[in-house]
């Protein structure tokens, strides 16, 4: 018989699943939005890739960042889906660090949160979209 706390518990812990699903479903309209109301520049060819937003406003590097989190926390129905939910919570987290290349900016040019050139951090960047969609 289960416990009433149980319960409990078990609807919270859907209601984040949820929550963080739904956050992973609206990535691509928050991104695209926020791209288009920010006050920072808007960039030619912005429309071209959503990881090209990441240039105009933060809501891909939130959403994208607390995603990732909670693949990594989330304890799976068995070891392989908890191996694949953490793979893809660590790729989404090298999308947001290595940012892909962008029309308007220069290949030399350092970029992310290891202030690396945009010409190492696109292949990081394109191998953990790849792995994390």
């Amino acid at each position: 018989m289960l416990h009433y706390s149980t319960f409990i518990d078990n609807r919270d812990y859907l209601r984040i699943r949820n929550f963080f699903g739904t956050l992973g479903c609206l990535l691509p309209f928050l991104s695209i939005g926020s791209a288009l109301f920010s006050p920072n520049k808007i960039y030619p060819d912005w429309w071209t890739s959503i990881s090209v937003t990441y240039y105009s406003s933060p809501v891909l590097i939130a959403v994208l960042s607390a995603v990732s989190f909670f693949l990594i926390l989330y304890r799976g129905y068995n070891c392989w889906d908890t191996a694949v939910n953490t793979t893809a919570g660590i790729a989404g987290l090298c999308v947001v660090c290595f940012p892909c290349e962008a029309s308007w900016i220069d290949m030399s040019t350092r970029v992310g949160l290891f202030w690396l050139p945009v010409n190492v951090t696109r292949w990081v960047h394109y191998s953990a979209a790849f792995l994390f969609f």
